[in-house]
């Protein structure tokens, strides 16, 4: 009850007590009527306050700025902690879209170019003008085209861009295709590079000394567009079907029937075995993404998205996926964990989400798979 409240109900107790009192004293009960007085007194502040909420629509606060007024300390208590159990319900759908975002497809701005123009990059290494733009007009409505006229700019943009194949002539300044071929299967950002060399030289020691620097293939000038077409499309074909290699490997835990050898070269080979050992050694980390294992493995966002997809066919997110998916199944099966526990020690937050990827990778559920392998 307010101030306000309080000093009108004594107003109209002082005025009506003395009404009441005059007419008490011809009844006889001036104890009986003061008490009348005082009831009938408060409802009619009682009307006046509820007559003045409705004319303005604004009720009096329930507590005064003095302070004096009595609360309900149980109630503001439980405002307190609907104030601070609210975030946790915030935290908890946060960590669930951060699980799906770190474990799908999160893509970056490179990896959204790429899927937008999904044509293989071509780096055509070439001083000669005419052969160079005869290659790029040949090339460049199926082939996205990058371009330099040495083998030393044609480093700098196979390190840049990570193309899918680089062809270059022999003869050039600066540096020659021989030395740009070696330097490329030397560094371990671009050593799955299909390399294909040109060149006016048709005797046995060039093309000996060619494929020693790790040439994946050899053409002597004069060529034609479509012999050159011939050699890049077998160079993809041989990609595509080493990287669906490499990726159903991933998924298997103990191969069914023999399998066909992976032929990668020696970097190649030690860069997915540390890839996948640095997931695997911190494959219950929710945060495990691209941007946590390109610190790991000392490479740029772009050149180890390119890298994991040269080599995968994948993303980096897809294949980091794959390698928790095989993680969980291992601890499926050869652990005996439950569904839910094998879910979240292989870094899965959301169980349905967890489902999700599993039906699509291995064709049903977990305990359909579990059922079927026992």
């Amino acid at each position: 009850m307010n101030f306000n409240m309080k000093n009108r109900i004594w107003k109209n107790l002082s005025a009506m007590s003395m009404a009441f009192f005059m007419t008490g004293m011809v009844l006889g009960g001036c104890g009986q009527t003061t008490v009348y007085a005082a009831e009938l007194a408060y409802e009619s502040v009682e009307f006046e306050e509820h007559s003045e909420t409705e004319e303005t629509g604004i009720e009096e606060s329930g507590i005064e700025e003095s302070g004096t007024d009595e609360y309900d300390p149980d109630e503001i208590q439980s405002e307190e902690n609907a104030e601070e159990t609210e975030p946790e319900e915030t935290e908890d759908s946060e960590e669930k879209d951060q699980d799906k975002a770190n474990l799908s497809d999160g893509k970056s701005e490179e990896e959204d170019k790429e899927e937008a123009d999904v044509r293989p990059m071509l780096l055509i290494v070439e001083d000669n003008d005419d052969i160079r733009e005869y290659i790029v007009s040949s090339f460049s409505n199926n082939y996205r085209i990058i371009t330099a006229t040495n083998g030393k700019e044609g480093l700098e943009q196979a390190q840049k861009h990570i193309p899918d194949i680089i062809i270059s002539d022999i003869m050039m300044p600066v540096m020659d295709g021989i030395e740009l071929c070696k330097r490329v299967k030397e560094d371990i950002c671009t050593s799955h590079i299909p390399v294909i060399l040109l060149t006016a030289k048709d005797s046995i020691q060039d093309k000996e000394e060619g494929y020693e620097s790790g040439a994946d293939s050899y053409l002597t000038k004069p060529f034609s567009a479509k012999l050159l077409n011939s050699r890049i499309h077998n160079l993809l074909e041989s990609r595509r079907k080493l990287a669906l290699l490499i990726a159903n490997r991933t998924k298997e835990l103990k191969p069914e029937q023999p399998q066909e050898p992976i032929k990668l070269s020696r970097l190649d080979e030690e860069f997915l075995a540390r890839f996948t050992s640095i997931v695997e050694e911190n494959v219950d980390i929710d945060k495990l993404d691209m941007s946590f294992m390109m610190d790991k493995m000392n490479m740029s966002h772009s050149t180890l998205y390119r890298k994991i997809k040269g080599l995968t066919g994948i993303s980096g997110n897809e294949f980091i996926r794959k390698i928790r998916l095989k993680n969980s199944l291992r601890l499926l099966m050869e652990e005996g964990l439950n569904i839910s526990e094998a879910a979240y020690a292989s870094g899965f937050n959301d169980l349905g989400y967890f489902r999700a990827c599993f039906k699509e990778e291995y064709g049903m559920a977990p305990s359909e798979y579990i059922k079927q392998k026992q």
